[in-house]
Formats: C-alpha cells, sequence, structure tokens
C-alpha cells in the first residue's frame, strides 16, 4: 500500500467493543506453544551462559560485555529492509530458516571453545549472526501468529506464549546455573542449540502454509514498502507512543544488562547458581503477571493498567541497586525488584503486542513490525555500551542507580498519547481498509 494512501485508513480505535472473556485457540496453536516452550528454555540458559563464558572465561570487562550486548542487537538496524521484505513472503519458511540458523550458530561457540580458538571478537560475530536470525524470526512469527489463531484470539494466545515465556523463566536460569557449574557456560550452550531444532520443527508443523497477510496486495518498490511502515507508525498515535516507551525502555534494560552480571559477581558476590535463583524469581514475577494477564485485563482498564505496570517495572529495577549492604538486605530488594520488574514486563508486553497487531491494517503488519521493533530495538546497542562505560566511570551500583532512574520517562509517552483513556482492547478487523 503506498505511503499516499495511508489517509485513507480510519483510526483503528475508532470502533471500540469489549472481547468476549474467552477464545478458542486452534489445534495447532499447543504444538506451536510447547515449542516455543522448549525454545524459551533454551534461551534461558544462554541468557545466562554467554555473559558468563565472556566475563568468567575470556577476561570481558563491563564496556567488553556491553559489546557482546551491543552485538546481539545490531542486526536490528535491519528491520526496515527484512520487514518489507516479509510482507511479500510465506512466513513459515522464514521461521524454521531462521531457528536452523540460530541452532547452528550457537553449536559453533562450545565448538571454537573445544578447539581452543574462541575469542571475543568471534563470540561477538556469532552472536551477531544469531541476533539477526532473530530479526527474522520475530517479524516472521508476528505476522504468522494473527493470522493462525485469529484477531479476536490474540490476547488469548499472547498470554499463554507469555506465560510459558514466564515459566520457562523460572526454572530456566536455575537449571542453568546448575548447569553451567557442571559442564560451563560453553557446553550449556548446546541445550540452547538444540531448542532451536525443536523450535524449527513444531512451527513447520504447526504454522499455515501461504502468505502472512490477506488478500492480493499491489507488489512496491522497496523504498516505498519501507516508507509506508515508517508512515503507519508516525501517524497512528497509539503505536508511535508505544513505539517511543520501548525505545526508552529497551535501551535502560539495555544499559542494565551490560552491567547486572558484573554488579552480581563482583559487588553481590554471587556465582552463578545465585544469579540463576535472582533471575528465577524474577520469571515467577513474569508466570504471575502473564497467566493472570486476561483476567486482570477483563477487570481493569486497559491503558491505565499499561500505564501503572510499566512504572512498577521502573520501581523493580530501581530496587535492584538500592542498597549493596547487608547483604542478606541487599539480596532481599533485588529479589523483589526482579519480581516487580518480571510482574510489569509480562503483562504489559502481553498488552502492547495484543494492541500492536489489533489496530494494524494486515497489509501493513510486517512491515510496521520491523519498524517498531528497530525503533524498540535499535537503540539498545547504544545503551549497553553506555551502560558499560557508566559502569566504569561511576562504579557499579551508582551506574546502576542512574540508569534505573532515567527509566521512568518510559511512562511519559503513554500519558501523553491516547492510551491512557483505553478502557479495553480494541476489537477490529485488520483485513483491509478500514473504510
Amino acid at each position: 500500500m503506498p505511503v499516499k494512501t495511508l489517509s485513507r485508513y480510519r483510526p483503528p480505535w475508532t470502533d471500540v467493543e469489549p472481547l468476549p472473556a474467552s477464545h478458542q485457540l486452534p489445534p495447532g496453536f499447543g504444538l506451536l506453544w510447547a515449542g516455543q516452550g522448549v525454545s524459551e528454555f533454551g534461551t534461558a540458559i544462554a541468557g545466562l551462559a554467554l555473559p558468563l563464558l565472556a566475563a568468567l572465561h575470556l577476561g570481558a570487562d563491563s564496556v567488553q560485555l556491553g559489546w557482546l550486548g551491543a552485538a546481539a542487537m545490531l542486526p536490528w538496524l535491519l528491520a526496515l529492509p527484512i520487514g518489507a521484505w516479509m510482507d511479500r513472503v510465506p512466513a513459515r519458511p522464514v521461521i524454521v530458516t531462521a531457528e536452523l540458523t540460530r541452532a547452528a550458530a550457537t553449536l559453533l561457540i562450545p565448538a571454537l571453545w573445544l578447539a581452543g580458538s574462541l575469542s571475543l571478537s568471534r563470540l561477538y560475530l556469532l552472536v551477531a549472526v544469531i541476533g539477526l536470525a532473530q530479526v527474522f524470526f520475530e517479524t516472521a512469527w508476528g505476522t504468522a501468529l494473527p493470522r493462525m489463531v485469529g484477531h479476536g484470539a490474540l490476547l488469548a494466545a499472547h498470554s499463554r506464549l507469555e506465560s510459558v515465556r514466564s515459566a520457562t523463566s523460572v526454572g530456566g536460569p536455575g537449571v542453568a546455573g546448575l548447569l553451567i557449574r557442571a559442564v560451563g557456560p560453553a557446553a550449556a550452550l548446546v541445550v540452547d542449540a538444540l531448542s532451536y531444532l525443536v523450535s524449527a520443527a513444531t512451527a513447520w508443523r504447526a504454522l499455515p502454509h501461504g502468505p502472512a497477510t490477506v488478500g492480493d496486495q499491489p507488489r512496491e518498490p522497496l523504498l516505498t514498502a519501507i516508507r509506508a511502515g515508517l508512515t503507519v507508525i508516525t501517524r497512528t498515535p497509539m503505536l508511535r507512543a508505544m513505539a517511543l516507551q520501548a525505545t526508552i525502555w529497551n535501551s535502560v534494560t539495555g544499559a542494565t544488562q551490560a552491567l547486572f552480571m558484573l554488579y552480581a559477581l563482583r559487588v553481590l558476590g554471587l556465582g552463578p547458581g545465585g544469579i540463576g535463583v535472582l533471575l528465577m524469581i524474577g520469571g515467577i514475577g513474569a508466570l504471575l503477571g502473564s497467566t493472570t494477564a486476561p483476567m486482570l485485563l477483563r477487570r481493569l482498564a486497559f491503558g491505565p493498567t499499561y500505564i501503572v505496570l510499566v512504572l512498577v517495572a521502573c520501581l523493580g529495577t530501581l530496587l535492584t541497586a538500592a542498597v549493596t549492604r547487608p547483604l542478606p538486605v541487599a539480596l532481599a530488594l533485588v529479589g523483589v525488584g526482579e519480581f516487580l520488574v518480571g510482574v510489569g514486563i509480562a503483562v504489559t508486553r502481553v498488552q502492547a503486542v495484543s494492541l500492536r497487531q489489533t489496530i494494524t491494517p494486515a497489509p501493513l503488519l510486517a512491515r510496521m513490525l520491523a519498524t517498531y521493533r528497530l525503533l524498540a530495538f535499535g537503540t539498545v546497542p547504544l545503551g549497553s555500551v553506555l551502560g558499560g562505560f557508566l559502569g566504569g566511570a561511576l562504579g557499579l551500583r551508582a551506574a546502576l542507580l542512574l540508569i534505573a532512574i532515567a527509566g521512568v520517562a518510559a511512562a511519559v509517552p503513554l500519558l501523553l498519547s491516547p492510551i491512557r483513556t483505553l478502557r479495553t482492547l480494541p476489537h477490529t478487523s485488520t483485513e483491509g481498509p478500514l473504510l
């Protein structure tokens, strides 16, 4: 759809109807849900194993850990052309190919370690390849799921998927800590690689065939298609506000993650097992938030709940670095902080992804998602690097406190948008023009 025709689309939130209490998910969704559960378990292991491998065995400092986080997110700078391309091709083979690519790149890390050839530069490169495959996966996934379950069941589907992500974040870090203690962080990554293979197999079996979008769409020049994705976000107040909120929050998250591992190792004196327990507490909060999200959003106003929970997550980040002594109090506050972050992020993630997919016309979905994620994740590398430099200049605790305070700004775009008055998730068709 050319950019100049965007004005023919009526703002999708003008027809708001309350959603029914529950929706019937298609039979194949259970298989897809199980495959994603296995994949998320592997991702939880990698989330602990990769920075520990860099810090403990490759001698990475806070700045170098920041670059490691940046390497994973830099591929999102290619999101715009990938999103424009995804609106023209079937989603299923892209998802499967991306998962196989992630499996191969992840397996190369322990292989190089075993051969004595792994260096920080090679680790950065392989993490970047994994990140690029993730861009293809996430963009294709965002267009395939609405087609599979229907827009009326998006909230239920995303709640189920977020629940399995949260459940694996409960057990994943603890198991990862034990596994890393037993076999080392490099060997533990084999489990993550195998999880990508399971995800590829279940996606191939469960996802629908054919293109992700519906209807016959005219083929556009690539630059025109990219411009359409940018325009639909800039001209849609709720999409624009969510993109700004995600950009600020993810930048803060990138900076925090660049420092948290070293903070836990050097300031709190924890090992892999202790760090895994703290992350597990955050997973419990996320599991609670994701499983109660549909019930919560049937009882509370959609928009105000979104804003309040963003602030709850900000409070959790602040508590993480509130005190360092006495150690039991510090660990308790970090645990409470991780729990609050887990609850806030889990519910708002369900809200944000459901709202985005509901109010965007299907012909623009892949481009919108790619543009959104470029804005949301494109600044994460900068946040990671900035976090690393702040840790070196101010000290780990002072840098974490400063970053947490800056995170409160994430709620401002939501407060200034129509989201603040939204009572329920809009119920609208995105099959084509909203005349």
